[in-house]
């Protein structure tokens, strides 16, 4: 299947067992947490088999040398970890707050990591990527089969908006980059078109505003990308911009949806403003390192919850921002927006350096990963963060190869 055999050909057994319990990881991702999660955990088991192994035959340069060649990336997570273990030490609960900060930040990475380090092959990363797609398209199709008759709007299998709407804000850009790529076979190019409906249904009938803020600009960049390579490229992403937007345009409940996000008396927005408000109450009285990996929910809802608020249960800030101000203080906040300042600057330099075709798409789907998280703490939900990380890490295998193509071919 898409030529992997040759990528895989020198995989021992156990690295086989582990790229098919990975590959299984990526499909339930959308699906089924527990189930994604037990495969997570089956790939960790067959990581550390197949680094003994590889320490016991001497045979472990391969992985020091993948390390040297990602270390940049170990940097800044590493540097990113080091300050929300400080803020999880210093909350008044460390050994609850070293528990959140693993589990939170260091353990979801974990598929980032396998693929820079066990499968950094082009067609598999390829794999990933369109069965992280498939897996999307399933949950908008499930999501709909089991949604209750009334239902104002599609929550997906895991039953909640949010999490639907993080999956859409990756798969969409990816989706439309398959169809205006390359010149394909028509069973292919149909296969992605039939993809790219579901998915922008999906996101329709999600009708999660900061979703469609952030998808938006992301399909922009994707269309505008191929728009300047080829007259017909141009015409198709003109077709497929004009055919979402009559959808969009032509039903009520999105009109509704779009006429409140400007509108601060809507309930919604304002008691986001409200959240916002004693995020940076918190930061105020914690300004160095906040309340506290792991402490946000009971401060907030003990301490920080202003008396106007409606909406007395919420966890989390509805924002990363606000959560890491809050949570982890400036530092946090600082950490966290070095780490997305790292991975936007790699993207743009491959895209602006390179025209590499995956260095754009590093931007435009963390440019719509980041967006939905201005107004949702996207970072902090465990199948999103995971989601994003896969294609993340995919796609940085991608243009990495691409780059190196691409100075290869330049004269000397």
């Amino acid at each position: 299947m898409f030529g992997i055999k040759k990528e895989i050909q020198n995989f021992s057994r156990l690295e086989i067992i582990f790229l098919f319990a990975f590959s299984l990881f990526i499909f339930f991702q959308c699906l089924s947490i527990a189930v994604a999660n037990i495969f997570l955990g089956i790939s960790i088991f067959f990581a550390i088999l197949v680094l003994a192994k590889r320490i016991k035959e001497k045979k472990i340069n391969d992985i020091y040398l993948k390390i040297k060649n990602n270390r940049t990336w170990f940097l800044i997570f590493g540097f990113f970890w080091a300050i929300m273990l400080l803020s999880a030490l210093f909350s008044g609960e460390p050994i609850e707050g070293a528990k959140v900060f693993f589990n939170t930040y260091v353990f979801r990475t974990f598929p980032f990591f396998f693929i820079l380090l066990f499968f950094d092959k082009p067609k598999l990363v390829f794999i990933f990527l369109i069965i992280s797609i498939i897996s999307c398209a399933l949950d908008v199709i499930g999501g709909y089969i089991i949604a209750p008759a009334g239902a104002v709007r599609l929550k997906g299998l895991f039953g909640h908006m949010m999490t639907l709407a993080g999956f859409l804000c990756v798969s969409l850009p990816l989706c439309l980059s398959l169809i205006l790529n390359r010149a394909q076979k028509l069973p292919f190019l149909i296969f992605n078109l039939v993809l790219f409906s579901i998915l922008a249904v999906g996101l329709m009938l999600n009708a999660t505003r900061g979703a469609w803020l952030g998808v938006i600009p992301a399909l922009f960049l994707v269309g505008m990308w191929f728009s300047l390579k080829s007259v017909k490229k141009t015409m198709a992403f003109i077709v497929i911009a004009a055919i979402c937007a009559s959808l969009f345009c032509s039903l009520d409940q999105v009109q509704r949806r779009v006429d409140t996000i400007t509108d601060m008396a809507y309930q919604s927005n304002s008691e986001r403003l409200l959240m916002w408000k004693s995020a940076t109450n918190m930061f105020l009285d914690h300004p160095v390192l906040g309340v506290g990996v792991g402490q946000y929910a009971d401060k907030y809802q003990k301490e920080y919850i202003l008396p106007e608020a409606k909406e007395r249960r919420q966890k989390h800030a509805h924002s990363n921002i606000f959560q890491m101000l809050g949570q982890s203080g400036a530092i946090g906040l600082i950490s966290f927006v070095l780490l997305f300042g790292y991975i936007f600057w790699f993207g743009f330099k491959s895209m602006w350096r390179n025209k590499n075709l995956y260095g754009m798409l590093i931007v435009s789907v963390s440019m719509s990963f980041f967006i939905q998280g201005l107004t949702e703490f996207n970072f902090g939900n465990s199948a999103v963060v995971k989601f994003y990380w896969v294609a993340l890490a995919s796609l940085i295998v991608l243009s990495r190869i691409k780059d190196m193509k691409n100075n290869e071919a330049r004269p000397a």
